[in-house]
């Protein structure tokens, strides 16, 4: 796994010049990086990782630990259609009441 996990960190801070207890951002992470990194861990392992997951675990060993014990992901199903929720049908029948209209009035900022 730590090899896995190294080869990821390596290949978004597009350098393998650092080890398994060196600090991500000192390897070149960066905030931005970071986000990518949370995606392709997540995607990888079939697990939950934030930012912040990323900012406490910096390490490839910190993280290997994580990643072992991380939420795994929530799948959804997917459906043809999505019923409307309570919201939606508010908006719709204000909408259909004057339509041309804007349905919602958001106050402006003075």
């Amino acid at each position: 796994m730590q090899k896995k996990i190294f080869d990821i960190v390596a290949k978004v801070v597009e350098n393998d010049f650092f080890g398994i207890d060196t600090s991500f951002y000192k390897a070149g992470l960066s905030s931005i990086s970071a986000m990518k990194l949370c995606v392709l861990i997540s995607e990888e392992f079939g697990v939950t990782v934030k930012t912040s997951d990323i900012h406490e675990n910096n390490t490839v060993e910190k993280l290997e630990k994580y990643v072992m014990l991380a939420p795994k992901l929530r799948t959804y199903e997917k459906r043809e259609v999505y019923p409307l929720t309570g919201s939606q049908k508010g908006i719709f029948a204000e909408c259909s009441k004057n339509p041309g209209e804007y349905g919602i009035q958001y106050p402006l900022p003075f």
